[in-house]
């Protein structure tokens, strides 16, 4: 009798054995269904003891798109036991990874907690692995994932950022610079690990007035990173350089150079805060003006809208004023974003309409005017367009030289000889150059008033 038993059980642990051996085959040949049907019967037949064949049941399931339901059979058996197997721990993690991170909806902010509490689930029960391994557990991606939404959310909380940063080690982060095909057939590259790493501490370090720690780590940022995208050796840069006259006045100067080279409006933008930080009124308008005036991107400027408006307050030009907080009220109420009391006192003190829309036309004579009286802007008239269409000379209103210009710093893109056109002169390596150019409709070479000429 006993040795029935024994073959009984001999026989049922052969076929045991026999259907992980096919499960296992079933999976490797990419028949995902068929080894998902034989795992379900070995649960069924020797339920959950197994952690190594739980671990290859995630696999499958994951593969066949079912990750739900291993997340499910797993708190199951938490409940009972804990997981002391790290490739089974790994499976319900990728599972958790594909259900709850990797397919979050940003759009859904009542599931946000849910998504955070997931996102930990996993840093607490996986940890880094080195550069060359990181994909082997959804550790590094977690985190990943999880800054990119803080990010996206209106008014970033970059004091979590930074807390979420803190669970990445930089020397372990892969330097691998990853390529894609974009939708219209081009190549591109994405950042490394590593590069998000430092573009977001180094952003999140400024946002939160730790200008000393950020300083450094841009520092740092430059000896680590070899290759950059997405222009971050220029915003690094700008960080740095901010950081620097934040703590030291004496170095503005280096920053407005900076900032003429690179002519980009966030850069000018930082310019100006720092001018009106140190109560350089005059200074903060010209560069707020020439912010507006680089690129009009309305809703990313609504901190420049505002500032240019208490500038603009605290020279006694409230009708400028009331322009700018309108149009920085506007745009946050249209984007669902939270008005700060500053900006809410603005609003009762001079009885706005944030509803209506804000003129964009009328913002940028404002800028313009601001510069032309401080000298900034020029007016003058095309005498030359240079074989190729990209490039030429304006002959500059009430002065007898020509400046040359580049079509890739003309706003106005279809320039044509004879063209009136109001511009910015700035000197990069000992040149000088117009930049910022735009149709002038008003005047004509000598200064006085023109009707627009038929070409």
């Amino acid at each position: 009798m006993l040795y029935k038993i024994q073959d009984r059980t001999n026989e049922m642990n052969e076929e045991i054995e026999y259907k992980k051996i096919m499960a296992q085959k079933a999976f490797e040949d990419n028949n995902i269904p068929q080894a998902v049907k034989i795992y379900d019967e070995l649960i069924d037949e020797i339920g959950l003891k197994d952690q190594n064949l739980l671990a290859k049941y995630g696999q499958a399931l994951r593969k066949n798109g079912e990750p739900l339901k291993f997340i499910e059979v797993c708190r199951e058996y938490i409940k009972k036991q804990k997981i002391t197997f790290n490739r089974l721990n790994s499976s319900l993690c990728w599972c958790i990874y594909d259900e709850y991170i990797k397919k979050y909806d940003e759009d859904n902010i009542d599931g946000f907690d849910e998504f955070l509490k997931e996102a930990k689930y996993i840093c607490d029960n996986t940890k880094q692995l080195k550069a060359a391994e990181y994909y082997k557990n959804p550790y590094v991606i977690t985190v990943i994932k999880v800054i990119q939404v803080y990010n996206n959310r209106n008014n970033t909380n970059y004091s979590k950022v930074l807390e979420w940063l803190e669970l990445l080690n930089p020397n372990i982060l892969s330097e691998e610079v990853y390529t894609f095909t974009d939708s219209k057939g081009i190549q591109r590259e994405r950042a490394s690990h590593k590069e998000f790493y430092y573009q977001n501490k180094i952003k999140s370090l400024e946002k939160t007035f730790q200008y000393s720690e950020c300083y450094q780590l841009c520092e740092e940022c430059f000896k680590e990173i070899k290759k950059f995208h997405y222009k971050n050796d220029i915003w690094i840069e700008s960080r740095k350089l901010f950081c620097k006259c934040m703590e030291d006045q004496s170095y503005i100067d280096e920053y407005m150079e900076f900032a003429q080279k690179n002519n980009l409006w966030h850069i000018y933008k930082k310019v100006s805060d720092i001018c009106f930080r140190f109560n350089k009124i005059e200074e903060a308008l010209i560069y707020g003006s020439k912010s507006i005036l680089c690129s009009f991107e309305y809703e990313k400027m609504v901190n420049l809208f505002l500032s240019m408006g208490q500038l603009f307050e605290n020279i006694g030009e409230t009708i400028n004023a009331k322009i700018m907080f309108q149009a920085s009220a506007y745009y946050r109420k249209r984007n669902g974003w939270k008005i700060p009391e500053e900006l809410e006192y603005e609003v009762e003190k001079y009885i706005l309409n944030i509803d209506n829309k804000p003129s964009r036309k009328q913002i940028e004579n404002i800028s313009m005017e601001c510069l032309k009286k401080n000298d900034i802007f020029k007016s003058g008239k095309v005498v030359k367009i240079l074989e190729g269409n990209k490039s030429g000379f304006i002959k500059i209103e009430s002065e007898s030289r020509d400046i040359y210009f580049n079509i890739r710093d003309s706003k106005e893109k279809n320039i044509r000889k004879y063209m009136y056109v109001d511009f910015e002169i700035i000197e990069i390596d000992n040149k000088f150059r117009a930049i910022n150019i735009r149709k002038s409709e008003r005047r004509n070479c000598n200064g006085s008033i023109c009707k627009p000429k038929r070409y």
